[in-house]
């Protein structure tokens, strides 16, 4: 019976001994998965940090470059709008010198050759002369509508034939260039003896009121 209890006991004690070993195994194990999730959670939150800086920094570049992608665009924007303002001022100005540009590019000699069409008749003129004025004007303005001279208040072909038929061709009258633009003739004024302008509403006594000789 002795020999039993002890061969009982010693199995008791190895039992217990290797409950222990397998406890302490486990808790070892339970550490190491303690410290191994540890070492994980720190590389996972390093890795992480270092993306967000990574991140920040690559923000902080790409807004620089959209904002000077940005100034350049305005400006390029402003330069165009600049040229285009260019564009209609120079426009513009040529459409409005359409009408003046052959009298702005004439010359000295050319105003004068343009000017010589009515000279000759300046003055005191007997009506037969005044009549060939009205004629000359008349041509002008058919030949150059943009440099059109106005004769007794009016360009108009009709009223200014009106005004020569009315004319009484052995009276004198006083021819007077009264306007000019850019140096041509555009404006020419007839009096009567009495100094009196002549217009299409009193051209009737044109001739009654010429000086007779």
């Amino acid at each position: 019976m002795f020999i039993k209890f002890s061969i009982q006991n010693v199995i008791k004690y190895v039992i217990l001994q290797l409950c222990d070993i397998l406890k302490n195994l486990l808790k070892f194990k339970k550490l190491y998965i303690k410290i191994k999730l540890v070492i994980y959670r720190n590389i996972v939150i390093n890795i992480l940090d270092f993306k967000n800086l990574y991140y920040i920094n690559y923000t902080k570049e790409d807004l620089i470059m959209e904002n000077a992608s940005k100034a350049l665009l305005i400006a390029g924007a402003i330069l165009i709008v600049i040229l285009l303002i260019g564009i209609g001022m120079l426009i513009y100005s040529r459409s409005t010198g359409v009408v003046d540009i052959a009298a702005g590019s004439m010359n000295a000699q050319e105003i004068q050759a343009f000017n010589s069409q009515f000279t000759p008749y300046e003055g005191s003129q007997r009506g037969s002369s005044v009549r060939a004025l009205v004629s000359a004007v008349i041509a002008n303005n058919n030949t150059y509508p943009d440099k059109k001279v106005i004769f007794a208040g009016t360009d108009d072909a009709s009223v200014m034939s009106t005004i020569s038929a009315n004319l009484n061709s052995a009276a004198t009258y006083s021819v007077e260039f009264t306007g000019y633009s850019k140096g041509l003739i555009n404006t020419i004024t007839l009096k009567d003896a009495s100094g009196s302008a002549i217009t299409a509403s009193n051209s009737n006594n044109g001739g009654q009121n010429g000086e007779q000789e």
